[in-house]
């Protein structure tokens, strides 16, 4: 999940309360968000940014893995086991 994507979560309810939005506003919403994140300060986009980051390069290797471990096991499991 991207640094923008969980500092929405983090302030979804506060931007639905602070500018008088509807649940069901979900695009006003958004847009509002898309506007507020370009205005935050550096440090605090860097606290949502950070983890987000090594969370997508853990991710990156745990899935080459998973893909080497699952491309070696087809090819395992394609052959005739009926000795």
């Amino acid at each position: 999940m991207s640094g923008y994507m969980q500092w929405m979560n983090d302030e979804r309810q506060n931007i639905i309360a602070k500018f008088k939005f509807e649940k069901s506003q979900v695009k006003e919403v958004l847009k509002k968000a898309g506007e507020l994140w370009k205005a935050v300060d550096d440090a605090t986009k860097a606290k949502y940014n950070e983890p987000a980051t090594k969370a997508m390069a853990a991710w990156k290797i745990e899935n080459e893995q998973y893909k080497a471990a699952t491309a070696g096991g087809a090819d395992e499991e394609s052959g005739d086991d009926s000795e």
